[in-house]
């Protein structure tokens, strides 16, 4: 029982992107630390794997971030889409009642009154559809943005980690080798501003995730911070 209690609370930490993602964040300001200190050979092969398991833990947090705006795009693409046919038809209905002449309009079953009811009712509707459109495509766009967002940085921390272990391999070559042995990777400005940028997004993107039960018209603050 005391493992199952322990495989079901690591699934509930690991499904827990905001979580994932400032442990990362902190994590990351860590091995900046660590890289900068280490002067020993086992040193800086910690501090690398450090920084390296940092991207990691960030990269799964983000992935999972993506996949949630993806979901959530998808949806709010369907109904926009919804949205978009049926104020489509009830502007047909407006068109062909418009052409109708004043002897079409009397054989309505319950006579002229109805009639010129029915058609007002029609147009009042009309302009709250597509002022109801016109907003879920305004939160579609917010939604796309975050998306965006989120590939961007991913893709950051994609380079961070490919550079990360990289640097490991290089380093652990040349002390296999009794070579000389490379730069440490604090010495590499792109290197570490790369990983300070990544620390920053990742705080970011937590902030963005504690905010998406907010209503969709508050995503433009999220998309704003850059997730």
């Amino acid at each position: 029982m005391a493992a199952l209690a322990l495989a079901l609370g690591s699934a509930v930490v690991q499904a827990d992107p905001a979580t994932r993602a400032m442990e990362a964040a902190r994590a990351m300001e860590a091995a900046t630390e660590a890289l900068q200190t280490a002067n020993r050979q086992a040193d800086r092969i910690d501090a690398l794997t450090q920084t390296v398991q940092a991207y990691e833990t960030g990269l799964a947090a983000l992935r999972e971030g993506l996949r949630e705006a993806q979901l959530a795009e998808a949806a709010q693409s369907r109904r926009l889409s919804d949205g978009s046919a049926q104020l489509s038809r009830l502007l047909a209905v407006l068109i062909g009642t418009a052409s109708l002449d004043d002897a079409s309009v009397l054989v309505h079953p319950e006579g002229a009154l109805a009639a010129a009811r029915a058609g007002l009712s029609l147009r009042d509707v009309a302009p709250a559809l597509g002022t109801e459109v016109a907003e879920l495509r305004e939160q579609l766009e917010d939604i796309a943005a975050l998306r965006r967002a989120r590939q961007y940085g991913l893709l950051a921390l994609e380079q961070g980690l490919a550079a990360a272990q990289e640097a490991r391999l290089s380093l652990s070559q040349a002390i296999a080798e009794r070579g000389p042995l490379p730069k440490n990777l604090s010495d590499d400005t792109d290197a570490m501003a790369t990983l300070a940028a990544s620390a920053a997004s990742l705080d970011a993107f937590a902030e963005s995730l504690a905010a998406r039960d907010a209503p969709l018209s508050d995503m433009a603050a999220a998309r704003i911070r850059g997730f």
